[in-house]
């Protein structure tokens, strides 16, 4: 074999290996990358399922900027869940959960979401269309203080107020 056949084997194989591993199917190394558009993609995904209280319509309580919703989980949240439906006081949700709060005032649709990424929990809000209301580049600055003031259920409150 001339050398110039081996390094042409040597770098299809290297190109081999890099494709292997980056289309393996447990990225879990890969850290998800919570943009407005990723996480809007979730909520469209999650749709449907895992619904606090049967999905009842709840009403906005205290001083919420929310108004009536329905609240859901990915299955990721869910299974933190107590046999009552709820985060036990002091339980935290693992990194990946999502939890859209769809409130459903006489207009469109929107979404309130929380998604837990790296321990701490990446906010926004968007209308039905996608179109962003509140974006997770503002960190939750106008969320956090409400969802402070709360009994230790990792910042969700629709659990101590319904």
């Amino acid at each position: 074999m001339t050398y110039p056949q081996m390094k042409f084997r040597i770098s299809i194989s290297t190109l081999i290996t890099v494709l292997l591993i980056s289309c393996r199917s447990d990225k879990g190394d890969v850290p998800f990358q919570v943009t407005n558009s990723s996480l809007f993609e979730l909520v469209k995904t999650t749709a449907g399922s895992g619904y606090y209280k049967s999905g009842d319509t709840l009403a906005p309580a205290g001083n919420s900027p929310h108004g009536p919703f329905r609240l859901r989980m990915n299955s990721i949240a869910q299974r933190v869940l107590n046999s009552s439906g709820e985060l036990s006081p002091g339980g935290t949700f693992p990194d990946s959960s999502l939890i859209v709060k769809e409130i459903v005032n006489s207009g469109p649709i929107q979404y309130a979401v929380m998604y837990q990424n790296k321990n701490s929990w990446a906010w926004a809000e968007f209308k039905g269309n996608g179109e962003v209301y509140y974006s997770v580049t503002s960190n939750g600055a106008s969320c956090t203080p409400c969802h402070s003031n709360s009994v230790n259920r990792d910042l969700v409150r629709t659990f101590d107020l319904h």
